[in-house]
Parts: structure tokens; C-alpha cells; sequence
């Protein structure tokens, strides 16, 4: 009898940890590779992107396949007097690709805070990934990445941490085996160079 009221109550608990791993399982980091959209920001002038003091308004990037919007979005160049992007500390982040990154600020009341950014892609993809440094402050060197479906239920989220010194942004890519319809990242001083995506049913071509 007391085993029986034991299973009981134990098989829910089984159930629910089964069902979470399955949906930890769906997004996997997967390495470099080109996708068929990516965006490495060359078209754009080293500016603000942001039009008032709190937030980027939504812009189409990669070819517009996708929507970027959120956060207070810079686009630096290193070598230029300005816009150049630190990293919470003497150290200015560098590039992936060509000449141009994107770093994002907190809004205008508290520069020291973490700020969010959306990419919302026009079809659903499968890969996504790109080339991402962040604030080498310790204890705020994180970013954290949140994917959802087109339905809008959240698939899983990923944590990286950044502790690169050189200020080289480092890869972070991932592989779902539900289709993204929408990428989150959340963090402090966030840079990011050489975005790539893969819609369902397109082949990613490996980085050697």
C-alpha cells in the first residue's frame, strides 16, 4: 500500500523532470558555421541606431529576413575616435568580420544596467548563432539567450560567459530541433559581430 501511494506521488515529479529535459534537449550549441542570412552591419554608418533615449526602434537586417529592435544599439568600429565600444572596462571589443559590431547600452537612467535585444526572423529557423563579447566585470561577464517558437512559447534558453581580454568577440551558436521563430539575448555592454542563421531546411556550410 505505501509503495503504491509512493509511485503515486512520484510518477508527476518523474513526468515533469522527463519533460524538462526534453526541452533543455531541443537547442544544442552547434560550431561556426555560414548560414544562408547573416549580418556583419558593414551597410551601416558608425552611429547611434537609437532615436530617443530608451530604445533602438525596429530595423530589418539580414537582407530583411529578420527585425532587430530593443536596447540602445551603437554601431562601433575600433580604430575610429567615435563610437568605439568598451567592455565595462579598459578593454575595447573588437570585430568578427570586415569592419563594423554592434554594442548595446542600457537606457539612459541606469548605464549600468542589463538591457535586452529581440531578433525576430520573417520564417522560422533551425541554427543560429554569431560572434559575441560582453562587460569583463565580474559577476556581469554573462549573456543569456532566449528562444522561442512562432507561437511564441519559449523553447529553452542559453547561458555563455565572456572573460576574453583581448576584446575579440567569441562564437556562440545553436542548433533547435524546434523551429526559432524569435532570439532574446540579455546582458550588460553586449557586443556582436557576423550574425548567421539557417531557415528550416537549408544546409549550414561549416567554418574551417
Amino acid at each position: 500500500m505505501y509503495a503504491t501511494l509512493m509511485l503515486r506521488v512520484l510518477m508527476p515529479c518523474v513526468a515533469c523532470l522527463a519533460l524538462a529535459m526534453t526541452v533543455d534537449a531541443q537547442i544544442r550549441p552547434t560550431r561556426q558555421f555560414h548560414g544562408p542570412l547573416q549580418e556583419s552591419w558593414e551597410w551601416l554608418p558608425t552611429r547611434n541606431l537609437y532615436s530617443n533615449n530608451m530604445v533602438t526602434p525596429p530595423m530589418a537586417i539580414m537582407r530583411g529576413n529578420a527585425v532587430i529592435s530593443g536596447g540602445r544599439l551603437v554601431v562601433y568600429q575600433p580604430g575610429r575616435n567615435y563610437p568605439w565600444w568598451h567592455l565595462g572596462s579598459l578593454v575595447m571589443a573588437g570585430v568578427a568580420h570586415g569592419k563594423k559590431a554592434v554594442g548595446v547600452e542600457s537606457d539612459a537612467n541606469h548605464e549600468d544596467a542589463d538591457s535586452s535585444v529581440t531578433i525576430q526572423f520573417n520564417r522560422p529557423v533551425s541554427s543560429f548563432g554569431g560572434y559575441w563579447a560582453t562587460a569583463l566585470i565580474a559577476g556581469h561577464n554573462s549573456i543569456t539567450f532566449s528562444f522561442y517558437d512562432s507561437s511564441g512559447g519559449l523553447i529553452g534558453t542559453e547561458t555563455v560567459t565572456y572573460s576574453n581580454f583581448s576584446g575579440a568577440p567569441e562564437w556562440h551558436g545553436w542548433h533547435s530541433t524546434v523551429p526559432i521563430k524569435r532570439v532574446t539575448y540579455r546582458g550588460r555592454f553586449v557586443a556582436v559581430d557576423y550574425l548567421q542563421a539557417a531557415p528550416v531546411g537549408h544546409v549550414r556550410r561549416w567554418r574551417l
